[in-house]
């Protein structure tokens, strides 16, 4: 109701009717000419034809003009049945929007709607143009290409029944770090630094500032490892590098990764439970990005090894030829081999990746090719790999510094199989002997003087070791023997004399090449590397 003039001094008294044995009635005064001075509504519970009527009862010197109306309120038609008018719906719900399997793409879309009804006539329909697939009473079709944001979806029977929502379309995503973007490992070494950022795209308003956000960070690589047999084995699959939180959308995540060390590919998922959101929880779409391997700087390494050996020049240098022989140096491989291609990343990303841990056959890993390698520590972090392999050259060193021992003993082992089965026999020919030779003793067969390694001899049976000390087996398939860099010339023999003497030059010389059954040349090349 609005006044017509100046009806200030005036009381009005209104009813309205509304036709469905209902009434209203406001008591309220007059105003100034234009003024609203009241406002009547009411909702009705049934379709139908209804009159209107409004009368009013006026105090002071003012009228009101009574009126009349008459409408149709016509049965509402209702073809969509999903999804619903007016909700808010994410881009990554799987019950309602159709995308491609986004565990498997790096840029997951185009994203399609899925609308479904029902149809209350033997008739085709069009949701936004695009025809329906009908069967029997219902219909269903997928809008494609939805975006972020408010969108309209219009349903067109050709009966001409038609019905119109508007839903909203939302997209949780993660902003940083983009798509298949580079983030090394540093050569320190050390995890990349991340700072992931979000966006909820297409949400009306702003996000409550008090919505928990949910992070996830793995890590898919390939990797070799060996069964308690021995053999060989590819592994693939993700690691859960780090989990945490951020409190709304404009809080930026930075792991924490604790003592973990581990590169390849990163998929990075966020979460959230959204108010007004369908379905819950939202998830975004997988961010993949790279996190290859930095081998580190020379100097650093030559230092690192320095420090890790004592300050012993000697050994040092053997680490450092064995790490040149082994790898060049290299931690990562500019190009890595077919073996490292994988099988659960997104089909667009580069596989197999750049700058994965060096790989040499059979298993071998890193800089110091650890045979097998323990993974991830020795496979994506240099100064373990250097660590390790500087431990297991000083267990080699360990076994080459006891092997002239082990020579001894065994001599002496030699001296009293001599004693027990040879001295008989030939005490027997001595006494047939003419003129008659006086029997011998055990004092008469002499004590072998093994001498320890010399410190050049002890590093490079070391270095030996490293590569392994197996030898050729006599027979194909048959047994490896141990053959160390260096074999002692002594041997017990008996003499035309009739004596058991020590024969041999009782002296270290070099094992032949022909007896290895690894690189004869590998301590040469180790030397001589640089």
């Amino acid at each position: 109701m609005a006044s017509v003039g100046n009806t200030s001094s005036c009381t009005f008294s209104t009813t309205a009717d509304w036709g469905d044995h209902t009434t209203t009635k406001q008591t309220f005064p007059g105003g100034q000419n234009g003024t609203q001075l009241a406002l009547f509504s009411h909702t009705y519970s049934a379709p139908g034809t209804y009159t209107l009527s409004v009368t009013s009862v006026v105090t002071g010197n003012c009228y009101a003009n009574p009126a009349t109306a008459q409408f149709t309120l016509l049965a509402s038609t209702k073809l969509i049945t999903s999804p619903v008018g007016g909700s808010v719906i994410a881009l990554t719900d799987r019950d309602l929007v159709q995308s491609p399997p986004t565990d498997k793409s790096s840029a997951p879309g185009p994203y399609g709607l899925k609308v479904d009804g029902k149809l209350p006539c033997k008739c085709t329909l069009k949701v936004n143009g695009r025809p329906a697939t009908v069967t029997g009473d219902t219909w269903h079709v997928v809008l494609p290409d939805v975006k972020p944001g408010p969108l309209d979806i219009a349903a067109v029977a050709s009966d001409g029944k038609s019905q119109q929502i508007q839903v909203t379309l939302i997209d949780l995503r993660v902003v940083s770090p983009a798509d298949r973007a580079g983030l090394p490992l540093t050569a320190a070494p050390a995890m990349p630094a991340l700072n992931a950022t979000l966006q909820v795209a297409g949400f009306p308003g702003r996000v409550p500032q008090t919505v928990t956000f949910s992070w996830s960070l793995q890590a898919y690589n390939r990797r070799v490892t060996k069964s308690a047999k021995g053999k060989v084995q590819w592994q693939q699959g993700p690691t859960l590098l780090a989990q945490g939180s951020t409190v709304g959308d404009s809080a930026g995540w930075t792991p924490k990764y604790g003592t973990t060390l581990l590169g390849g590919w990163g998929r990075l998922v966020v979460k959230a439970s959204i108010p007004g959101v369908t379905g819950g929880t939202v998830t975004s779409s997988p961010r993949w990005f790279d996190m290859p391997g930095t081998n580190p700087v020379r100097s650093d390494l030559t230092a690192f090894i320095k420090t890790h050996t004592g300050n012993n020049a000697a050994q040092a240098a053997a680490i450092t030829g064995i790490a040149c022989k082994e790898s060049h140096y290299r931690q990562f491989g500019a190009k890595s081999p077919a073996a490292y291609k994988e099988t659960d990343i997104p089909s667009n990303l580069p596989n197999p990746a750049a700058n994965r841990p060096l790989f040499g056959p059979p298993a071998g890993v890193g800089i110091m090719q650890l045979d097998p390698a323990a993974y991830p520590a020795e496979q994506w972090n240099w100064q373990t790999n250097m660590l390790d392999g500087i431990a297991l050259f000083n267990q080699k060193k360990a076994i080459a510094s006891g092997y002239p021992g082990k020579v001894k003993a065994a001599l002496d082992k030699q001296r009293s199989t001599v004693i027990k089965t040879v001295l008989p026999p030939l005490n027997k020919r001595r006494a047939a002997h003419k003129p008659v030779l006086r029997p011998l003793t055990p004092a008469d067969v002499p004590v072998a003087t093994v001498p320890a390694f010399s410190a050049t001899q002890l590093m490079q049976d070391a270095i030996r070791g490293y590569n392994g000390y197996a030898g050729k087996p006599a027979k194909p398939g048959g047994k490896r023997p141990i053959v160390h860099q260096f074999t002692f010339d002594a041997h017990y023999a008996t003499t035309p004399g009739l004596t058991v003497a020590l024969a041999g030059s009782h002296s270290w010389r070099p094992t032949p090449p022909a007896a290895f059954n690894a690189n004869p040349y590998y301590v040469q090349e180790v030397q001589s590397c640089k």
